[in-house]
């Protein structure tokens, strides 16, 4: 059994698991991979400037979002876009994209509904 305890970072605001192994924790903007086999800590980066509210992730990817951000990270690449009105509420992944939830009530693409926004970087895919 994987036992997160607490940190500095704050309590645990997300979880999701890649795979069998593999368990991604969001406290605050930080998130967290372990090992849930040997229950080891793989590495630690932050991913959002912003308090995580919920995590989607496949063997290859994870995507965090909060209020006023959303990351996808892929092995050593993070692309952070802030997100002004409407946010992202929740997500998962179909294939290589990222599909999201929008607080405006829409569920598309996220690279779709970002690619108007002045940093045209490609979050997924």
């Amino acid at each position: 059994m994987l036992r997160l305890g607490t940190t500095a970072h704050g309590p645990v605001a997300a979880l999701a698991f890649a795979d069998e192994d593999t368990l991604h924790v969001a406290r605050h903007g930080i998130v967290s991979t372990y090992d849930v086999a040997t229950a080891t800590l793989r590495r630690s980066r932050r991913l959002l400037p912003c308090r995580a509210h919920g995590l989607a992730a496949t063997r290859d990817a994870v995507c965090a979002w909060g209020v006023g951000a959303v990351a996808v990270e892929r092995g050593d690449a993070i692309v952070e876009r802030a997100t002004d009105a409407p946010r992202v509420v929740a997500a998962a992944w179909r294939g290589n994209e990222v599909v999201a939830a929008w607080s405006d009530g829409a569920v598309d693409a996220l690279d779709a509904r970002l690619a108007t926004s002045s940093r045209d970087t490609r979050l997924c895919g």
